[in-house]
């Protein structure tokens, strides 16, 4: 590109500037990058731009707009020109990088529309730096991965439904206990695993999540091989719309409950067994005293009653 070359280039700046007015201030503050190209090549760049890729204007000027597009891209935008030139519709936005004059790389948002400049068909190209959005979704992503580990790998059951109480996601746990693959369980509805004559009961208990937003609930679930399940259910609303539920199996509890049940029912058997036989023996004990009276004879056993209440020296 020789002198002459980039003087006419740095003319058709100022014109574009001062034919646009009272504009020109507005493009040349723009918090966007401007770039305006001619099957490629820049004839125009608003300050932003210059900032952004820390080049001088002669740099840019006058060059192919694709010299400054990191290699990986390169492919994608010369298709899309190639299909704009072809009066081929395309995205109006997408995101690329740019390397600057430091070969450091800029994100930015690209939004491409077809002008007329100096008499000519161009493109007025429209460049946003993306670099704390992106760096806002590598975190995100970031957590998003820790957060699924931690899901994955969860003893709980845990699993997300739609509103049609279609399961959308499963984790290990979930079709371990329940017995099914992953696809099964994500073609099959939660009015699946619903015991026999209960539908209309679990509907309700989801029409009391979406209500009051969370549910706590103990409820059976139908396994692959049709035996229940007793399980423990925690259900959030998300915002979304969604259905987040983790699941514990409570067959352990329930046993454990059962067998305390059992045992405290056969101790209250036992103790009103005792209490009856101690009272017999006390009945005892006063009738032969009574007789032993009768017969002129000291009372062999201790007074243990005196009106109504036992007396200070108890029960032998």
């Amino acid at each position: 590109m020789d002198l002459q070359d980039t003087s006419n280039r740095k003319k058709s700046q100022e014109t574009f500037l001062n034919n646009e007015g009272r504009y020109s201030d507005v493009v040349e503050n723009s918090n966007d990058g401007i770039v305006i190209h001619k099957e490629g090549k820049i004839v125009f760049v608003n300050r932003t731009v210059k900032k952004n890729l820390g080049y001088d204007v002669d740099e840019v000027i006058g060059r192919n707009i694709i010299d400054f597009i990191a290699p990986e891209f390169h492919e994608v935008i010369m298709e899309r020109m190639k299909a704009r030139h072809d009066g081929e519709k395309v995205p109006e936005i997408i995101q690329i990088v740019l390397i600057r004059k430091d070969s450091s790389r800029l994100p930015i948002e690209i939004n491409a529309s077809s002008i007329n400049y100096e008499g000519e068909d161009a493109m007025l190209v429209f460049m946003r730096d993306i670099t704390e959005r992106k760096i806002v979704e590598e975190k995100l992503k970031e957590s998003e991965e820790k957060f699924r580990i931690l899901i994955e790998n969860s003893a709980d059951a845990i699993f997300i439904v739609n509103q049609k109480k279609e399961f959308v996601f499963v984790n290990k746990a979930v079709t371990n206990l329940y017995g099914y693959t992953l696809d099964e369980l994500l073609s099959k509805t939660i009015l699946d695993l619903t015991p026999p004559g209960r539908s209309q009961e679990y509907i309700e208990y989801f029409s009391e999540v979406i209500q009051a937003n969370k549910l706590l609930i103990e409820l059976d679930v139908v396994k692959k091989d049709g035996t229940y399940l007793p399980t423990e259910l925690n259900a959030v609303l998300l915002p979304n719309g969604l259905v987040y539920a983790s699941c514990r199996d409570n067959s352990k509890r329930k046993l454990a409950e059962e067998e305390l049940q059992k045992k405290t029912n056969e101790l209250e058997t036992f103790n009103k067994a005792m209490i009856g036989r101690e009272m017999r023996i006390i009945e005892m004990k006063e009738e032969v005293n009574k007789l032993s009276e009768q017969l002129g004879n000291a009372p062999p056993y201790p007074t243990i009653w005196n009106d109504n209440k036992q007396s200070d020296e108890g029960i032998l």
